[in-house]
């Protein structure tokens, strides 16, 4: 179909549907605005920029017709190709005569996913029904020097998340956030995607979040005194290949006035493809922790974690060799302690991993002292034996001191170091964080 059709949808406003076309790729295009409508055919100029499912139109014409971004960016462009979506790729021109040109782009680029993925963020709270949805994000900047075999600048980790309250539903929140990580995937991709009803006593958790299991995994990488969590904690906890979120539902309990705390949960057990369970084997979740001593300026916590999952084939990379496959049982389990009195903290956990009756198991300790205000000294302690010949289960001793400029924005340094049976591994990082809203 060429040319221009004009509809009249009443005495005071008109639609005009433009439908461009060469021999591969007719484009339908919807303008309402009155503005928009040319008095002349001629010289009619059409750009789509197509990134994934982001489409972005521009009109122009000869006669200096006005026509605003938010008229352009219609709700739906209408695409249709003989060929693979997947597969457009370069720029398609067609002239449609003398006096009429079309210019298809057709841009699929993974690069602009990050672009895509952050303008979906941003553009939620725009079409959100509830009254308060909040934007927040942070990003850690970081350099390593590893023991002189390697300097590198990162983007350890780039977050962005929107939350609110649910329309017309007080107790229903949700959250949806996106991180890059410059040192894996070079690449923003989803990582939470949740929704919470809330109780009296607790609150069910649904969607993709990170189950409830050890106590360093659940406090955020933004608010631990450490760079990096603890190796025990990274390669014991249940989660995929890059990540430890898992897809399912979890019930949570407050209870003896939040002292006591229960979790339930129940996770697709699919290591391969987390999104997508291949068998009835799921993963089975659980934690409770107790308050013995909560105030402002005092914290005394301990608790136990607990998971099973039955294995169906699947390799576990971080425990075992990575061309192994394993069939079996996989029971978990970890305790916590926790101390915080003043200006010193203390944080300890043991987490043990029973898989087709082997143990890989292992323990952090870390105690820091508050002075100055603004500074924190910090010392750490971690081990971690798996049975992955490759891997060296000697102890890492850490030194670290924290500046704070804020609560959130911090600049963070320390110094690590490994006995690997020939000398020591040394690895000294500084990061800076800074959060947005």
């Amino acid at each position: 179909m060429r040319g221009a059709i004009a509809t009249k949808q009443s005495d005071k406003r008109e639609e005009l549907l433009h439908f461009v076309r060469n021999d591969n790729n007719p484009v339908i295009a919807r303008d309402n605005s009155l503005e928009a409508i040319s008095k002349s055919r001629t010289d009619y100029f059409a750009t789509l920029v197509m990134t994934n499912t982001l489409c972005h139109c521009e009109e122009r014409s000869d006669e200096a017709i006005s026509i605003s971004k938010t008229d352009c960016f219609t709700p739906f462009h209408f695409v249709r190709n003989d060929i693979q979506a997947g597969s457009l790729r370069g720029a398609i021109a067609t002239k449609q005569s003398d006096k009429r040109e079309g210019l298809l782009h057709f841009v699929s680029n993974d690069s602009l996913k990050l672009f895509f993925l952050i303008f979906l963020l941003l553009s939620l709270p725009l079409f959100a029904q509830n009254e308060n949805p909040e934007f927040h994000g942070y990003i850690q900047s970081r350099f390593t020097y590893n023991d002189g075999n390697s300097s590198s600048f990162m983007i350890r980790r780039a977050k962005l998340w929107l939350d609110g309250k649910a329309p017309m539903a007080d107790n229903i929140t949700y959250k949806m956030q996106v991180v890059y990580r410059s040192a894996t995937d070079e690449n923003f991709y989803f990582q939470d995607a949740f929704a919470d009803v809330k109780w009296n006593f607790g609150f069910l958790r649904v969607g993709k979040f990170v189950p409830n299991f050890t106590l360093q995994r659940m406090q955020s990488d933004a608010f631990i005194p450490v760079l990096e969590r603890a190796n025990v904690i990274n390669n014991l906890i249940h989660g995929d290949k890059s990540s430890a979120r898992e897809i399912g539902v979890e019930g949570n309990f407050d209870l003896l006035n939040s002292n006591l705390k229960l979790s339930l949960g129940i996770f697709n057990g699919n290591q391969k493809v987390p999104g997508n369970n291949i068998s009835n084997n799921l993963l089975y979740s659980s934690k409770i922790s107790y308050d013995i001593l909560k105030n402002k300026d005092e914290l005394i916590n301990i608790g136990a974690s607990f998971g099973y999952r039955y294995l169906d084939n699947q390799t576990l990379s971080k425990i075992f060799s990575s061309t192994q496959s394993i069939t079996g049982n996989d029971y978990r389990y970890g305790f916590q302690t926790e101390l915080k009195l003043n200006k010193f903290e203390l944080q300890s956990e043991f987490v043990n991993a029973n898989i087709i009756n082997k143990n890989a198991w292992g323990y952090y300790a870390y105690a820091g002292y508050y002075f100055a205000n603004n500074f924190q000294v910090l010392a750490q302690i971690e081990k971690y034996k798996d049975f992955n010949p490759a891997t060296n289960d000697n102890e890492w001793y850490l030194l670290g001191l924290n500046y704070y400029f804020t609560q959130k924005n911090k600049l963070m340094a320390d110094y690590r170091t490994q006995f690997n049976g020939k000398g020591n591994i040394n690895i000294a990082e500084i990061q800076y964080q800074i959060f947005f809203n």
